[in-house]
């Protein structure tokens, strides 16, 4: 059996209350928001009123510190002042100690000074005398002054006559020297150019300047300081074309051969040769003595050894440091 859908039946109506209610809250929040935006412009014009007075008792401050630092140094330099002004009055005291100690000692010395008068004056007299002797002993002294100043005079023209002697000698022995010294240069050119032609078939054998060379592989062999029979054969001819021209020597003029052994720079320790030094050294020794040998005269012989010293070359080839290995002969001048 079917029920029956109950109709409502009519009731109280709540719905003009609520309206009425919620119009009065929104009212109440309207209100509410009007006063609290009131309240925030309020604020905001308290706040910016209250940060410029802050602003100012900023400023206040800094200028109130500027004067207190202002005021500390002004402190400090008034008190400066006064501990020098202390310091000036301290001194001016002692000053006035100091003064008044020396017046005192002044007393004392005039008191002492009116006692010692008659010594004074006695002293005084005998100066006097000596003064007069020291006035006769300075007369004789200036008699014998200008004597001595004539004998001067004749030793001065002495020394100039001497002078011009030493100067004519010395003017003499300049122009021997340079006739020695050209005599030297056409000597030197002479011999050298008749090695030039003896050993023209050698390019191994050079003449640079006034220096006569001899690759060190022609006279020894390596790492040692005896003559081979092909170096002596060559030095041989060296002394014959040294043996043409000696007569034509001027006298006099101190001519030398200087023989000079160098090396190269690869270093060398024997039992019999500790340096490089050492064996270019005895190389020239050696061809000294053998030129020796052959009839130069010792006189006209130097030898030196320079080791690696005094490269041609910097060395760093095989043929580089051969030309570096060498014996030099040197016409020179005692």
């Amino acid at each position: 059996m079917a029920r029956r859908r109950r109709t409502p039946g009519p009731g109280p109506n709540i719905w003009p209350g609520f309206t009425d209610a919620l119009a009065g809250l929104v009212v109440a929040l309207v209100f509410l928001l009007v006063l609290f935006f009131l309240f925030e412009v309020v604020l905001s014009r308290q706040v910016s009123g209250q940060e410029t007075v802050i602003q100012t008792l900023r400023g206040q401050v800094e200028r109130l510190t500027e004067l207190l630092g202002e005021s500390r140094q002004r402190g400090q330099t008034l008190e400066e002042r006064l501990a020098e002004r202390e310091q000036a009055i301290q001194e001016l005291r002692q000053r006035q100690q100091a003064t008044a100690q020396a017046l005192a000692e002044a007393r004392r010395q005039a008191t002492g000074a009116r006692a010692n008068l008659d010594v004074l004056a006695a002293e005084v007299a005998a100066l006097n005398r000596r003064i007069t002797r020291l006035e006769q002993a300075l007369a004789e002294q200036e008699t014998a002054t200008a004597e001595a100043r004539q004998a001067l005079a004749a030793r001065e023209a002495t020394v100039a006559a001497q002078q011009s002697r030493i100067e004519a000698m010395a003017a003499r022995i300049r122009t021997e020297l340079l006739e020695r010294v050209e005599d030297l240069a056409r000597y030197r050119s002479e011999f050298f150019g008749r090695l030039r032609e003896v050993f023209a078939d050698r390019p191994d054998i050079k003449i640079r300047g006034d220096r006569f060379l001899f690759q060190s592989e022609i006279l020894f062999p390596s790492g040692e300081a005896d003559l081979t029979a092909g170096g002596r054969e060559q030095l041989r001819r060296f002394v014959a074309v040294y043996q043409e021209v000696a007569d034509r020597i001027p006298e006099g003029i101190g001519m030398i051969i200087q023989v000079e052994g160098h090396t190269d720079r690869v270093p060398i320790e024997t039992a019999r040769y500790r340096s490089n030094w050492e064996l270019s050294t005895a190389r020239a020794l050696s061809v000294v003595r053998f030129l020796i040998d052959q009839g130069l005269p010792p006189a006209r012989l130097a030898a030196a050894g320079y080791g690696e010293y005094h490269p041609l070359t910097p060395g760093r080839t095989a043929a580089e440091r051969r030309q570096n290995r060498r014996i030099e002969l040197k016409i020179t001048q005692r």
